[in-house]
């Protein structure tokens, strides 16, 4: 019963719009479907907050603030 963050994507025109969801036991918990269209920015932002085992408590939080950093 592990969350894991993962990447969304969603077309819009000629881009792809990134996004992440908070997923457990198959489940979607919680999803923000317009970050970026850069996938390695959120990939990145994806595998950080897993590793992190940041709590969904937290998931929209973190993700400002690390949009914030950039």
């Amino acid at each position: 019963m592990m969350l894991k963050y993962v990447l969304t994507e969603q077309p819009v025109g000629e881009y792809l719009l990134c996004g992440l969801a908070a997923i457990e036991d198959d489940r979607t918990l919680d999803e923000l479907t317009d970050i970026s269209i850069d996938r390695s920015l959120v990939r990145h932002m994806a595998e950080t907050l897993t590793r992190c085992e940041v709590s969904i408590v937290h998931f929209r939080e973190v993700v400002e603030d690390l949009l914030a950093q950039i």
